[in-house]
């Protein structure tokens, strides 16, 4: 368990505004804050959007593409004001190694950093076991989670998230909230209220189905030459290199490739430059958030594709 009093809960509007309100509230013109790259975009536009400096922490094959404390340590400055982590990780679906958290928020907490940590994939996690932020002895001192509903419990459009960080910023942080949105939904509070009272007994057997899912797709994808891809650890998506089908097709780049299977084979994926630097060129995303058919179907038609171009 984590000891975590009401005080220190705040409700918000979707985990995407627990981000917002948090980096807009912490972040000054000219913070720089560390982020991973590939990486959900959200963090990267806020953090401009702000004023502040995006630091890229670079995931890949050389580090597992996984948030490693020495890279984290390397890319620390006088200027930096926050780390932003978030595993298991969108893209990729890596987690973070426990030693590696401690480490990192040990180091945040040490030189006045706030780790803001996105953990709304934390009962997504397919190897071993989630080791949250919050679970570190010192995280009032340093420590800004963000979690929500729309993962775990399937409650996508309505909106509800949360932060969990020390009293005396969460008062701070209502009044960016009260001028926000007032209040998150009220309906949309007593289903999470009934929700969390059910328990997470119910989740193993959807947790099981979303293995079964990530296995299929990566089989799959494994068989299509040129094509590299690692099996994700966690959350819901995996991340293959087309670099070298890109180069033997005479594709222009990874968007080229994500549009014409869209819109010659109706095959849905996101460009791994969306997330949101270099770290994803010649990858794209795909979910295995559907139906064993729609993986078997959507992989076929690429491979159909392929051949035929």
């Amino acid at each position: 368990g984590v000891d975590v009093k009401p005080s220190e809960v705040a409700v918000t509007v979707g985990a995407k505004a627990a981000v917002f309100m948090g980096m807009l509230s912490l972040l000054e013109p000219g913070d720089e804050v560390i982020l991973p790259d590939p990486g959900y975009p959200l963090y990267e536009s806020v953090a401009r959007f702000v004023g502040a400096r995006p630091i890229y922490l670079k995931l890949h094959s050389g580090n597992g593409y996984k948030v490693r404390y020495e890279e984290v340590e390397r890319l620390v400055s006088e200027k930096t004001r926050m780390i932003v982590l978030n595993y298991p990780e969108n893209p990729v679906g890596t987690t973070i190694d426990k030693g590696d958290v401690e480490a990192i928020v040990e180091l945040a907490c040490r030189k006045g950093i706030v780790v803001l940590s996105d953990e709304i994939y934390d009962r997504f996690v397919y190897e071993g076991s989630h080791f949250s932020t919050i679970q570190v002895n010192e995280w009032r001192d340093c420590v800004y989670y963000v979690n929500g509903f729309s993962k775990t419990f399937g409650m996508t459009g309505w909106r509800l998230g949360y932060v969990v960080t020390n009293s005396a910023l969460l008062e701070k942080l209502s009044v960016v909230a009260n001028n926000m949105y007032s209040c998150p939904p009220t309906f949309a509070q007593i289903a999470a209220a009934r929700a969390l009272r059910h328990g997470l007994g119910w989740f193993r057997s959807i947790l099981e189905g979303y293995r079964r899912r990530r296995d299929l797709m990566y089989e799959r994808l494994s068989r299509i030459p040129g094509v590299k891809v690692r099996k994700p650890e966690g959350a819901f998506y995996m991340f293959p290199d087309f670099s070298e089908v890109i180069r033997e097709k005479g594709l222009k780049s990874e968007r080229e490739l994500a549009d014409r299977l869209l819109y010659e084979k109706g095959v849905v994926a996101l460009p791994g430059t969306a997330f949101p630097k270099d770290g994803g060129v010649g990858h794209l995303r795909f979910s295995f958030a559907v139906d064993e058919d729609s993986i078997e179907r959507g992989i076929s038609r690429i491979v159909e594709w392929l051949h035929a171009i």
